[in-house]
């Protein structure tokens, strides 16, 4: 079997290779693994058995790159681009953490200190009110660092 013709053979091997570069790189092999993605996972494949199981898992891959490629590009210092990413994947997944850190401190190094707390708050209540818990360490963490102006 040839795993270069198989999407997910090749979503992982970029994103492996995204883990082992600078950010710059990074954000190029994240990208194009991401691009690789034409819908939600399984579409198409006949009954609801292996979607049901696989499909969860392969979702949450796909975030988890998401969130990594918004992060070099971040580093990278394209905020525009970073806000975008992560506004939209906040939208959509209002109780990622990881996401709505990453969007804070975008927004605070685009100076939009203000809009950086409001998705604290936003986080904060969706957390509170679907799960009954408060943000975690990392949340919390960027939210001081935004407060104490060391972001």
């Amino acid at each position: 079997m040839d795993r270069e013709r198989i999407d997910l053979y090749r979503f992982r091997r970029l994103v492996d290779a995204a883990h082992r570069s600078d950010s710059a790189r990074s954000a190029n092999y994240l990208k194009r693994a991401l691009e690789l993605w034409q819908g939600p996972p399984l579409t198409g494949v006949a009954g609801q058995w292996l979607p049901s199981r696989v499909g969860t898992y392969l979702e949450e891959e796909r975030l988890s790159a998401l969130e990594d490629h918004a992060a070099a590009v971040l580093e990278v210092g394209h905020l525009r681009e970073a806000i975008a990413e992560l506004t939209t994947l906040v939208v959509d997944h209002p109780l990622r953490e990881r996401a709505a850190s990453l969007l804070m401190a975008a927004l605070h190094r685009a100076g939009r200190r203000a809009d950086a707390l409001t998705v604290f708050r936003n986080t904060r209540h969706h957390l509170v009110r679907e799960l009954g818990i408060e943000p975690g360490v990392i949340l919390h963490r960027t939210h001081q660092q935004i407060l104490s102006d060391a972001l």
